[in-house]
């Protein structure tokens, strides 16, 4: 967490681009660790860029989760 917010706090703007899933989750915190980032760049007030893929995006079979605890 320490060098996630060291990231963060040395940055002038946060840049933010999502697809359609969660995430890899903290398993402190219980939440994504891109949920942490966006988090930290509002505590800090820095500008952020959000872009989120289009829902009609091919996304290819590699890129899909094919466990259950990667589904949840």
């Amino acid at each position: 967490m320490a060098a996630l917010n060291e990231m963060i706090d040395d940055s002038d703007l946060c840049i933010f681009i999502l697809g359609s899933r969660y995430g890899s989750v903290s398993p402190r915190e219980g939440i994504s660790f891109t949920e942490l980032e966006f988090t930290r760049a509002i505590e800090r007030e820095l500008p952020v860029l959000a872009f989120t893929m289009h829902s009609d995006h091919p996304v290819t079979v590699d890129a899909i989760e094919t466990d259950v605890k990667g589904q949840e």
